[in-house]
């Protein structure tokens, strides 16, 4: 043997089964039952992914894989770019328009086409 297997054999494998003495070889049976198994889970794992997904977006859950990933790309894209007005400037717009609304309710008033006022305290 060459030194580079020696020294291949000796370290740990990182990936696959452990190779040892005590263990079983699969028979093709076997192989085949366990891969089908693996794949049956992999499937239904992604199936119940997508169905989350397509949850989360709000899209109907029998749309394709292909233009659920779209959305959920073009929604990412949209919320990574951060929110579109800051909580100050929401609050310089509520006050404007709460401004706005008592300037239109004083004009009414003047004009006298103001009705009763509701149960919910507006006309």
């Amino acid at each position: 043997m060459s030194p580079n297997k020696q020294q291949m054999q000796t370290t740990e494998r990182k990936r696959g089964r452990p190779a040892g003495k005590n263990r079983i070889p699969l028979t093709q049976d076997e192989r085949r039952f366990r891969n089908a198994f693996l794949e049956r889970e992999r499937r239904a794992s992604t199936a119940k992914a997508m169905v989350e997904l397509a949850k989360a977006l709000e899209c109907d859950p029998n749309i394709s894989r292909a233009d659920l990933l779209a959305k959920a790309i073009k929604y990412i894209r949209r919320m990574s770019k951060g929110p579109m007005e800051t909580i100050s400037q929401l609050t310089d717009i509520n006050s404007s328009l709460e401004f706005q609304i008592t300037k239109l309710k004083t004009e009414l008033k003047d004009r006298g086409v103001c009705r009763k006022k509701q149960s919910r305290g507006e006309f």
